[in-house]
């Protein structure tokens, strides 16, 4: 792990309920946001074995024309991968993707605005996570239902292209 400030990419909100019950965090696109991440280098197989795993994301290149990575001594990555999310990410309201505040407070945000998604996981963040804990189906229709209610919009890293 290496870490490093990108310029272009911020921490948004996945667009699919866990089956571990929570709602990840999910790379989006943000020209202006500079943050520090850590990088994980993997060779080949390791890097397949995470696309072999995580059936909710795509990986996709970031060009350095898009989105600048530099290191601590000063180095930049000419370029690297990212996973986006397939089921694209939640917005704010007006079509941009969702900063992610913390599980407790984003999920009791995604609660109070739908009623839908109370009946299905629960009116709180704990009942939530049990809920989609003890049964993957109410997972995947709690995914479902964020894109039937129109919470959910493109991350801005899709038109990079996969793999």
């Amino acid at each position: 792990m290496v870490k490093a400030r990108v310029t272009g990419i911020d921490v948004g909100v996945s667009g699919h309920v866990s089956r571990m019950g929570y709602v990840s965090a999910s790379p989006v696109n943000d020209p202006g946001v500079i943050r520090e991440f850590f990088l994980i280098w993997l060779d080949d197989d390791q890097l397949a074995a995470v696309d072999a795993t995580e059936p909710n994301v795509d990986r996709v290149r970031l060009p350095a024309s898009e989105v600048e990575i530099a290191f601590e001594d000063g180095g930049r990555a000419p370029e690297t991968f990212v996973h986006v999310n397939r089921h694209g990410v939640p917005h704010n309201g007006d079509a941009a993707p969702h900063s992610h505040p913390g599980q407790h407070a984003l999920i009791t945000e995604l609660l109070r605005g739908s009623a839908e998604l109370r009946r299905l996981l629960g009116d709180t963040p704990e009942k939530f996570c049990a809920r989609a804990r003890a049964d993957a189906r109410l997972c995947r229709r709690g995914t479902r239902l964020f894109a039937q209610e129109g919470l959910v919009t493109r991350s801005g890293l899709e038109h990079l292209g996969v793999r």
